[in-house]
């Protein structure tokens, strides 16, 4: 009798991969070397891991005791990408993650300290958009999830503090400078602009504030100053009026009281006159 050995085949399964691979046929019961993979993954998330035989993963290059028909399977897995965060200038750490890639990732609140105190968080910005903290994103590829500041910005608003009209305030940076500027609005009447107050503290227009919180800019008012009085026959103050001559024979000028004064008057200044004349005349007699 002749004996002769009992062939076997070795092949291959791609177990969802893309291509093909040549087995083999040997002895039964002979060695084979495990061939390495020449399958392409079933899609952009998975890679080969390592080849299934009888049960077992061998990786390829391993001998093998075939034993029988043989199929060596591949294994594929899931391919790992990572998830880091980048401050982009601010201060601490965050810790990432390591992912399937394809998976889906719930990206996690900020936890660095701004770059100044002057800017605040804003969003994340992932592949060049912005993204906000707890959305969920597909991490495709190694991740780099940073972190986006912004200037913390406050208002400047004016308070006409009982004058009329309207001004305009501003949005300004935290920490900018704002000169205070003159009152657009009218003063309430009998008043005039007296400066600004923020905040208990008085400013004149012109002077230069510096922004850290929201400011409302209130408006001061002071009393106009009297002006002299223009009421006719009244002196102007410090000035004493001029006397003016009355004429008696000008009758148009004087009351009918004060006419009849004058004329009392130089009767009287006659009988004195007269009296003094006689008086004279007795003392010449009796002189004789």
């Amino acid at each position: 009798a002749v004996w002769k050995k009992i062939k076997v085949n070795v092949t291959y399964d791609g177990n969802g991969g893309k291509g093909s691979m040549d087995g083999a046929t040997v002895d039964k019961g002979s060695k084979y070397t495990v061939l390495p993979n020449g399958f392409t993954a079933p899609d952009d998330t998975q890679e080969f891991k390592a080849w299934e035989v009888d049960g077992k993963e061998v990786a390829p290059g391993t001998e093998i005791t075939v034993k029988d028909n043989t199929v060596v399977k591949a294994v594929w897995k899931k391919i790992k990408v990572n998830v880091t965060y980048d401050g982009n200038g601010g201060k601490g750490s965050m810790d990432g993650a390591t992912v399937d890639k394809g998976s889906k990732y719930t990206v996690l609140p900020n936890g660095f300290t701004a770059p100044d105190d002057t800017q605040e968080f804003k969003a994340w910005e992932v592949d060049g958009k912005e993204v906000v903290p707890g959305a969920k994103i597909t991490v495709k590829d190694n991740t780099v999830v940073k972190a986006i500041w912004k200037d913390i910005e406050y208002k400047v608003n004016f308070d006409g503090n009982g004058g009329s009209g309207d001004m305009q305030g501003k949005t300004v940076k935290k920490g900018a400078t704002v000169e205070l500027p003159a009152s657009g609005f009218t003063p309430p009447t009998g008043k005039e602009f007296n400066g600004w107050e923020i905040n208990g503290k008085s400013y004149k227009a012109g002077e230069s504030i510096t922004v850290n919180g929201d400011v409302t800019v209130k408006a001061l008012w002071k009393n106009k100053p009297v002006p002299p009085s223009t009421t006719p026959g009244k002196d102007k103050p410090g000035k004493q009026g001029k006397s003016r001559p009355q004429n008696p024979a000008s009758g148009g000028n004087l009351s009918k009281t004060g006419a009849n004064g004058t004329y009392s008057l130089y009767a009287s200044l006659l009988l004195l006159a007269t009296g003094g004349l006689f008086v004279i005349s007795r003392r010449r007699r009796a002189q004789r």
